[in-house]
C-alpha cells in the first residue's frame, strides 16, 4: 500500500495519484522498492554499536535504549538452558526487544526476545533503593508471560556501557503511550484496508442489495446534484460541476445500511 500524505488513503502500490483526493503520491511506488527499507533517520536513532544489528520495519523508529539484566531461555544442543544475562532493552515505536551481547573481545549482538506492542497486556515497575525493575506482561504461544528487566540503567552516551539508574516509572509511562499509539495505528490500518476492499460500484451495488437497499442516484458532495449510480468503475464524475465521487466514499455514507460490512 502507498498512503496519501494529504488524506491518508491507502492506495495500491502501482498508483501514482491518490484514488480518493487525486493528489500526486509523494513517494512513487518504484522508489519504495528501490530505496532502502530503513530510512537513514531510523537507523541513526539506534546506538552506534547496534547499527546493522536490528532490522527496522518501514515507519518504525527506535525511541529509547536502556541497559539491564533479564532471564533468557535458550536451546543449546537439545537442552533448555536458563540464563541470567545482561543486555539492552530497545524500545521502538512498534515493539520492545532485548538484545544480548556475545564474544569476549569482539562483541556481536543479537535480539533474543521480541515483544510486539499488540501482545502487551500490562506494564508494571518497581523503583526501590536497591532494585530498578520494569515488568512487561505479554502473550506468548497462547499463554501469558513477563519480560522482567532488572537493574534498569540508562545507556552512557556514545558507548555500550551502562550509566546511571533509569527511572522505571518514566519508562513505564513512555511504553504505555507508545503501546496506545501503536494500537490506534493498527486500528486505522484495518479501517483503511476495509475501505480499500470496496474497489468499484459493481461490488457496492451487490452489497447494498444484500442489505435490502436499492439506490438509483447519489448526490454530488460539491453541488448537491443527483448523479446516476454507475454500474461499474471506482469513480463517477458529476455532469454539472465536474466533481469526482468515489465508490469508497459512498460506501462510508451507506455502510450503516449495508448488511455484512
Amino acid at each position: 500500500m502507498v498512503y496519501c500524505s494529504s488524506c491518508g488513503f491507502a492506495n495500491p502500490e502501482e498508483s501514482s495519484f491518490c484514488g480518493r483526493c487525486g493528489s500526486r503520491l509523494s513517494v512513487p511506488p518504484r522508489a519504495l522498492q528501490s530505496d532502502q527499507v530503513q530510512p537513514a533517520q531510523q537507523q541513526d536513532a539506534l546506538p552506534p554499536f547496534l547499527q546493522g544489528t536490528l532490522v527496522l520495519r518501514p515507519r518504525e523508529r527506535v525511541v529509547r535504549t536502556l541497559c539491564g539484566g533479564t532471564h533468557v531461555e535458550r536451546d543449546g544442543n537439545g537442552q533448555n538452558l536458563d540464563l541470567n544475562v545482561w543486555g539492552y532493552l530497545v524500545i521502538s515505536s512498534q515493539r520492545v526487544l532485548f538484545v544480548m551481547p556475545s564474544g569476549a573481545i569482539r562483541k556481536s549482538y543479537s535480539a533474543v526476545i521480541e515483544v510486539e506492542f499488540e501482545n502487551i497486556k500490562g506494564i508494571t515497575f518497581k523503583d526501590g533503593m536497591l532494585t530498578k525493575r520494569l515488568m512487561i506482561g505479554h502473550v506468548k504461544n497462547g499463554g501469558t508471560c513477563s519480560l522482567v528487566i532488572n537493574d534498569l540503567r540508562e545507556l552512557r552516551e556514545g558507548t555500550n556501557k551502562p550509566g546511571g539508574y533509569a527511572n522505571p516509572q518514566s519508562a513505564q509511562q513512555e511504553l504505555n503511550q507508545l503501546v496506545q499509539g501503536r494500537l490506534h495505528e493498527i486500528e486505522q490500518e484495518k479501517q483503511r484496508a476495509r475501505i480499500q476492499y470496496v474497489l468499484d460500484f459493481s461490488f457496492l451495488r451487490a452489497e447494498m442489495e444484500k442489505g435490502g437497499v436499492v439506490v438509483q442516484t447519489i448526490r454530488c458532495p460539491s453541488c448537491g446534484a443527483g448523479i446516476s449510480l454507475p454500474s461499474t468503475g471506482t469513480s463517477a464524475r458529476c455532469p454539472y460541476c465536474g466533481s469526482v465521487v468515489y465508490a469508497h466514499d459512498v460506501f462510508e455514507k451507506m455502510k450503516g445500511m449495508i448488511g455484512g460490512l
